[in-house]
């Protein structure tokens, strides 16, 4: 595994880390307030990430395109193989 293989699982487990959390947080919170103090609560912590998100996303990005430019490279085969099956399944549902 290369540097921008670690690099995007890295980025990639912070991005979910980041969204599932106040997610998680967010649902138990939900049954229990008014819609004010939701609505109230989602902004503070859309406020609180920003930061984060704002390096995450662009690294996240940058480093799986990185990954996926090296991987094809390496092995262009197996970029065949997964384009392969959905190309044959639309010529097979049109030619009906």
């Amino acid at each position: 595994m290369n540097i921008w293989e670690s690099l995007s699982i890295v980025a990639v487990a912070a991005l979910v880390a980041i969204f599932s959390g106040p997610w998680a947080a967010l649902t138990g919170f939900l049954r229990r307030c008014t819609f004010e103090v939701f609505v109230e609560n989602v902004g503070r912590m859309s406020y609180s990430v920003a930061p984060a998100l704002t390096v995450l996303l662009p690294v996240a990005f940058l480093s799986l395109s990185l990954s996926v430019v090296i991987s094809y490279r390496e092995i262009p085969n197996l970029f065949y193989l997964t384009w392969l099956p959905s190309c044959c399944s639309q010529v097979l549902c049109s030619s009906r």
